[in-house]
């Protein structure tokens, strides 16, 4: 029965009102209103931001819209100044036993980050709400994000202060043909069509066939500004008979490109794609489409601290990888489409060799090999039986601690020419001459008996046969004696 303290400070008439409950609904009505009116402006305050957050990103798209024009009406024609340009390197690099080395130690790093699970701290990204029916309508790409230190090295983590950074993996199913795939992500024309977080790439330099060194650089994403990356690319096919594309990436350093890791002095700052790797292949249960699988694994740079780089990523990560999947199954089934209208005005005798083409862009880094296997700018790489390996001295004398030179590549033998058939003459009908009767050859001389004339040819005249001595009574009739009877002996010399 007893009132409350601050009720003692109120008036008689409010203490009554009080003690029967008029007054203490009213207050408690007056909190209500108070509590309500304050989240009533909290929603209008969050929506007003929402809307300046959809604001910025619109302006933010027509920036990297008109960046992207800007790039395409560049005049191919002009050759790039001298020190952009790339610097063609022998097919065997000094350096390439070290990059090969980075390869092998990637490749197993992206078998380790994509055999982990959740209990790994793998945390699921799902594709924004007002997107998903645009990016993600079957539900054929799934997206994990995990914050790890530098991948590269425990000495690379150690130099960058045990900082956390973000890697992204994606795991999807693209609703196109496999060749259509690959043969559209090996463009470089078709970048800015499923990658727009690439505004501008080049090679620095070639380590092997299958390796290089390339520049890219993004543009500013909300408060993050412009950056740059240098990073070591290589692609190799695996998997059953080598039906699986790999590409795999590390951030490097590079003298033409050097890197600068402050803001404030107007030049771009460096960030790194710390690590990543491209599975590509053929789905098992669907020859007509694609398994794709992504790692990213990336650093800002610059002096952003950790809350602002994990706002800049939670607000990029449900778009940007279902973008970029959607995007690139659009623009392989428009490939399909122009891959199988060719092959239908092209005769099957006409048509060049298979090829492999490799390569595509992620995330700061653009790498391409539309030729195919040998990834080699301008022509095809020797064969590996025209490869010679030199020995060392310390090799042939056993001693250890020796290095190997780069193999000897022989000039390519040119193919032999075809055979040339030459025209054959139409058969000429020779004049036959007539028929030339065979001389006759003199008869030799013969003797008969004495008294006994030789035979003749002349008509014979009755009465003028000479009688044979023997032959009392004309002999033959009265008729020339044959030819074959004539004693005939051989003819003086």
């Amino acid at each position: 029965g007893r009132l409350p303290r601050f009720a003692l400070h109120l008036p008689r008439k409010e203490r009554s009102g009080r003690r029967r409950g008029g007054a203490g609904v009213r207050f408690v009505s007056t909190v209500q209103e108070g509590v309500a009116e304050l989240f009533g402006e909290l929603r209008i305050a969050t929506d007003e931001l929402r809307e300046s957050i959809a604001a910025l990103r619109q302006e933010i798209e027509e920036m990297q819209r008109t960046q992207r024009e800007l790039v395409r009406e560049r005049p191919s024609a002009v050759a790039p100044p001298v020190e952009e340009a790339v610097t063609v390197q022998p097919i065997y690099h000094p350096r390439q036993a070290e990059f090969d080395a980075i390869s092998e130690d990637v490749i197993r790093w992206a078998e380790k980050m994509l055999s982990e699970s959740e209990e790994d701290g793998w945390r699921p990204v799902q594709c924004m709400k007002a997107l998903r029916k645009k990016y993600n309508r079957a539900g054929s790409i799934e997206c994990w994000l995990k914050w790890m230190p530098d991948s590269r090295s425990a000495a690379a983590a150690e130099a960058d202060g045990g900082r956390l950074h973000p890697c992204i993996r994606v795991v999807a199913t693209i609703d196109a043909p496999f060749d259509a795939v690959c043969a559209y992500l090996s463009r470089a024309d078709n970048l800015g069509d499923y990658n727009d977080l690439v505004v501008d790439h080049r090679d620095l330099e070639l380590i092997s066939p299958h390796s290089k060194i390339t520049w890219g650089a993004i543009p500013q994403i909300l408060f993050v500004k412009a950056r740059d990356f240098v990073t070591f690319c290589h692609f190799r096919w695996v998997g059953e008979g080598g039906q699986t594309q790999l590409v795999i990436n590390q951030a490097v350093e590079h003298d033409d490109k050097p890197g600068n890791n402050e803001e404030g002095d107007g030049r771009t700052c460096r960030a790194h794609a710390i690590r990543g790797a491209n599975y590509i292949k053929q789905d098992p249960h669907d020859p007509t489409k694609t398994n794709f699988s992504l790692l990213a694994h990336g650093n800002v740079g610059g002096n952003i601290p950790t809350w602002a780089s994990k706002t800049a990523v939670n607000t990029v990560a449900p778009i940007e990888p279902f973008k970029l999947m959607h995007n690139i199954e659009t623009g392989a089934l428009a490939c399909a489409q122009a891959l199988q209208e060719e092959e239908q005005q092209e005769p099957v005798s006409h048509r060049p060799h298979k090829k492999r083409p490799s390569g595509l862009s992620q995330l700061g880094y653009a790498c391409f090999w539309p030729d195919g296997e040998g990834g080699w700018n301008g022509g095809t790489p020797p064969s590996e039986a025209n490869t010679v390996k030199q020995p060392l001295p310390s090799e042939a004398t056993g001693t250890a601690d020796h290095v190997d030179l780069p193999p000897v590549v022989l000039p390519p033998v040119p193919p032999a020419p075809p055979p040339v058939a030459l025209p054959v003459p139409p058969p000429v009908a020779l004049p036959v001459p007539p028929p030339v009767p065979p001389p006759v050859p003199p008869l030799p001389e013969a003797r008969t008996e004495p008294g006994v004339p030789l035979p003749s040819r002349e008509p014979h005249v009755p009465g003028t046969d000479t009688v044979h001595p023997e032959r009392p009574h004309g002999g033959y009739g009265g008729a020339p004696p044959p030819f074959d009877h004539v004693e005939s002996v051989d003819a003086p010399a």
